[in-house]
């Protein structure tokens, strides 16, 4: 309820006197079509100068910030008091709807996106990993139903990724509690690989071994054999391997690592571009090595007869 009384305004102006009202969302009065609630129609045109103006308002967004605007009819100044008929403040701050949404196994460098359903009642968000904030809080804006928060890991290790929420009412540390997911920031490590010897001829074989890779727990390690077309030929897990091939051919060796939860296994038949594309999303690391089967031994006779002189007149 809203009253106004010993309403005037400057001479020269309309004989109407008063005030009209407007609810808007926070920073969004400019445009009179964002109002929730609008009485424009109750300007006096003669005394007693008073008013009793009831806005009644439906369908506000809990925890929401709203501004309620007043126009003085015809340029009007007036006494203005406001009753409020409901509580001052929102309701509590109803649980978390589902977890964060984002990747929880990612590459050391990479960036991502994670995502929240906000629960009512809530109006600013504050992401915090280990507890340390990233940022400033961002407040609801009343029409999508999630928060967003994007982060770059930037070193190894395991993390907690939390958000949480407060009103004018709530504070972060009353419930909800915090929405939280752990994190693992991996990064691969293919080491060196060699090949020796090579080049060799056909049938010879040819050791591989890899040194310096990523050996952790939750890392996978492969030697993998690609022909001329990037087709994979061969495929060994671990850090050694021989290679044979009957024919003359080039072909690479790479020491293939990368994190398993997220990672592609090599699979013989496979094209090899697809894992080299899927290093650029995932975490894994590839180092290389040619291999050459050529013939490259110079030929030798042997049993020859033994030298004769052979006279011509």
């Amino acid at each position: 309820m809203v009253n106004a009384s010993n309403c005037n305004h400057p001479s020269g102006f309309c004989g109407a006197r008063g005030i009209q009202l407007a609810v808007f969302p926070e920073c969004n009065w400019q445009n009179p079509n964002n109002s929730v609630a609008c009485e424009v129609n109750d300007c006096l045109n003669s005394p007693p100068w008073n008013q009793n103006i009831s806005l009644s308002m439906t369908g506000l967004v809990v925890g929401q910030i709203y501004s309620l605007v007043v126009d003085g009819c015809c340029n009007s100044a007036c006494t203005v008091t406001i009753a409020v008929t409901s509580p001052p403040c929102p309701p509590e701050i109803a649980p978390w709807p589902g977890p964060i949404m984002g990747e929880i196994n990612v590459c050391v460098g990479s960036t991502h996106d994670y995502e929240v359903e906000v629960p009512a009642g809530g109006l600013e968000y504050a992401w915090y990993i280990d507890n340390i904030q990233q940022g400033d809080a961002t407040k609801f804006n009343g029409v999508d139903p999630t928060t967003i928060k994007s982060l770059t890991w930037n070193t190894v290790g395991t993390y907690l990724l939390c958000v949480d929420t407060r009103n004018a009412c709530v504070l972060y540390e009353d419930n909800p509690i915090k929405n939280c997911i752990t994190v693992n920031v991996y990064e691969a490590e293919a080491g060196t690989i060699t090949a020796t010897p090579t080049p060799l001829c056909p049938d010879g074989t040819v050791n591989i071994s890899v040194t310096g890779n990523e050996t952790g727990a939750d890392y996978s390690q492969y030697i993998v054999i690609v022909d001329a077309t990037g087709t994979i030929v061969q495929v060994t897990p671990g850090t050694t391997d021989m290679f044979t091939w009957p024919e003359c051919g080039t072909f690479t060796a790479y020491s293939y690592n990368y994190v398993t939860a997220p990672g592609m296994e090599p699979v013989v038949g496979d094209s090899f571009s697809a894992i080299q594309s899927d290093c650029n999303t995932t975490c894994c690391d590839l180092d290389m090595v040619p291999i050459v089967f050529a013939d490259n031994v110079a030929p030798m006779i042997t049993g020859l007869p033994p030298d004769i002189t052979v006279l011509f007149s």
